[in-house]
């Protein structure tokens, strides 16, 4: 918490989006127009998103004053609803020693705290509270179908945050889709209402807008900012390096270890010590390896990384939604270490120095 709340008002406020964002912010309070943003009084077509980080903004600037403490107290206060709420589903899905793990994992990912984050007057804290919120809403849904309406908001609160960055949520949804049919248990219903859910998240604002100057910010949103951007960077050619995200994800010590304790894991649970086949078949063992929750865990962090880098984007900050399911898996992983060392000869003492080692 030190790390989220403790030195908000001391850094200098980016010159670029933080700053635009806390102007708008600031002369939507003063024209008393939640709905429609300015930028030095003129309607603004640079920042072409929904309101909803405005709003809350604007709320951070009512408690704290109009101070960079008021206009990045709306993002801790999402990074810390993150974790918390993470660390609430872990417990509950996996055990106490995922939970731990995650809970230092989670800290330690210096990306998350920087740029754009969870110390930043940006939107992306509460995109990547949005995003995967409605992830683990779509796996609750195997079990009661009624979570996919959740689901449905969720989509729709992250649309008003990031605007089209959201529909990377309907693309793993869809991709998630096949596991969730095998289970029988949502009806053509419970997505109908999970579609309205999203529609009600939205509509309030679509209204007004669209009296405002009909869709004409639609347009710059859709034409300008997402897809212009998209075509740049595939113009580009060689300017955007498509492994850019790799180099990012890399360069962070923390998503070292994830991955070296996800590729361990998964070794182990395919192989005994002894080298021997642990099943039968490879087929049996990846069965039993991938459960429901693993795999939305992979396509999450596939999809994201993998759309941005296939489009060239170079903005570190669209992929931070991929680092949430990234320190979920590596604290299952680290989990399984644990326990395979606690099964060998003076096992406890090796899981204990293990479960020691990760946390610090």
């Amino acid at each position: 918490f030190t790390a989220l709340f403790g030195v908000l008002g001391r850094p200098p406020v980016n010159s670029t989006d933080e700053a635009c964002h806390g102007i708008n912010a600031y002369e939507m309070m003063r024209s008393d127009n939640i709905w429609i943003n300015t930028l030095k009084h003129e309607t603004d077509y640079y920042n072409t998103k929904p309101p909803l980080m405005l709003w809350l903004i604007m709320t951070g600037y009512k408690i704290c004053g109009f101070t960079p403490l008021g206009m990045r107290l709306p993002s801790a206060i999402a990074g810390m609803i993150l974790f918390l709420g993470c660390c609430t589903f872990i417990i509950k899905r996996y055990g106490r020693i995922q939970t731990l793990l995650f809970a230092s994992f989670l800290p330690a990912c210096t990306q998350l705290f920087r740029f754009h984050m969870m110390r930043s007057g940006d939107m992306d804290a509460l995109y990547t509270l949005c995003f995967s919120a409605a992830m683990l809403c779509l796996f609750l849904s195997l079990e009661n179908p009624w979570w996919i309406l959740l689901y449905g908001l969720c989509f729709g609160l992250a649309f008003m945050t990031k605007s089209t960055h959201a529909a990377l949520i309907l693309v793993i949804g869809i991709l998630f889709l096949p596991v969730m049919i095998r289970r029988h248990l949502l009806k053509p219903l419970h997505y109908i209402l999970s579609a309205l859910a999203a529609v009600a998240a939205v509509l309030p604002w679509a209204i007004h807008r669209l009296s405002f100057d009909g869709t004409k910010f639609f347009y710059y949103m859709i034409f300008g900012e997402t897809l212009g951007r998209v075509s740049n960077n595939v113009s580009s050619g060689s300017d955007s390096d498509p492994l850019a995200y790799a180099a990012q994800l890399v360069h962070e010590p923390v998503c070292d270890i994830a991955f070296v304790l996800i590729a361990v894991s998964v070794i182990l649970r395919l192989f005994v010590f002894t080298g021997r086949p642990l099943h039968s078949e490879v087929k049996a063992a990846l069965r039993q390896t991938i459960t429901p929750m693993r795999l939305l865990l992979i396509i999450w962090f596939t999809v994201v990384v993998g759309a941005y880098s296939v489009v060239k984007a170079s903005l570190c900050w669209y992929i931070y939604p991929a680092y949430i399911p990234l320190m979920i898996m590596a604290a299952d992983a680290g989990a399984d270490l644990i326990k395979c060392c606690g099964a060998l000869r003076n096992g406890r003492i090796f899981s204990s120095l293990l479960m020691v080692s990760l946390t610090a």
